[in-house]
């Protein structure tokens, strides 16, 4: 590595210092560079308890659970001390009935009361185009590939996974600009949820206590999307 690239990569590190774990080599892309930085970003806390609960994989803030269901994690816009996005969940078809993706939400569940933060998650239900059936090959997809997926229009895959989210603990919230960077203006306010846990920040609760939707508005709006 040059001099200059070396120059920057100190740059890097020094307004972030985070990156200090990298290699250069592994920041020389700019898509990279800031998906390691919206890891690093996350509440300390609840990267560790991700680390000790799930199995980590070749990259950064992807997980899997029991090798056969895959997910991973990012921050918010702007980062939020207490809070983590569920980016993505996914089974592979290969190992799909078998109540993986169940699993996997049961254990994020108890990260984020371990560690005291929320979790926000968004259903919009997407395929990966793949021939394989591997969590690296879904990861490859999801994190590599921008043709890799395309997302579908499945009412039944929509409302099975709503019904996980609540049964996992879960509630209807109005996210409002919190996702402004994942297109969250096209999504119902009943596919938008957000799992608090007991021990969470009192005052970051205080500023989202107006934002729940109620269960009477959550159900009129769901018989109608029905209807």
């Amino acid at each position: 590595m040059d001099s200059f690239d070396h120059f920057f990569h100190r740059l890097h590190c020094s307004l972030h210092p985070q990156l200090r774990h990298y290699s250069p080599n592994a920041l020389s892309d700019p898509a990279d560079y800031w998906h390691e930085l919206d890891y690093w970003n996350l509440p300390e806390s609840f990267r560790k308890e991700c680390n000790a609960a799930f199995q980590a994989t070749k990259t950064t803030a992807y997980f899997s659970w029991e090798e056969k269901c895959v997910f991973s994690f990012s921050t918010l816009t702007p980062p939020c001390p207490h809070a983590a996005l569920l980016r993505n969940i996914f089974v592979p078809k290969p190992h799909r009935g078998h109540h993986y993706c169940t699993q996997a939400l049961e254990q994020i569940v108890r990260v984020a009361e371990s560690s005291a933060t929320c979790i926000l998650a968004i259903v919009h239900p997407f395929e990966i185009h793949s021939e394989g059936g591997s969590i690296d090959d879904a990861i490859d997809a999801l994190h590599r590939s921008a043709h890799g997926i395309s997302y579908v229009s499945d009412e039944a895959a929509t409302q099975a996974m709503n019904t996980r989210l609540k049964k996992a603990g879960f509630r209807n919230c109005n996210l409002l600009d919190s996702m402004s960077d994942h297109g969250i203006a096209t999504i119902p306010l009943t596919h938008q949820w957000l799992f608090v846990p007991r021990k969470v920040d009192k005052s970051f609760l205080a500023g989202i206590a107006g934002r729940f939707v109620s269960e009477a508005v959550d159900d009129a709006a769901a018989n109608q999307t029905a209807a």
